[in-house]
């Protein structure tokens, strides 16, 4: 994952283990430890993006903290569609 808030600018990125656990209900749950914090939920169901006009086939919930490695991380979350 690549965070050009981190003291690195990024590169290289920061690589950071994770974990995908298959959920009910066609979801797929994707962790990681500090210092991202990172939960996802990805499921696959039909979904719009705010355009309007282009349909994908998942959809993502997602939080992490930005920044993890610098010196002002924060924690931000989001909604939206993916490809794969």
């Amino acid at each position: 994952m690549s965070d050009p808030e981190n003291s690195n600018g990024g590169n290289p990125p920061l690589l950071i283990k994770a974990c995908a656990t298959p959920l009910s209900g066609n979801q797929t749950s994707i962790t990681t430890a500090a210092p991202l914090g990172l939960a996802a939920t990805v499921t696959h169901q039909s979904c719009v993006e705010t355009n309007g006009t282009t349909t994908r086939p998942y959809s993502i919930s997602i939080s992490y903290t930005q920044g993890a490695s610098g010196g002002t991380p924060r924690q931000v979350s989001g909604n939206g569609c993916c490809r794969k």
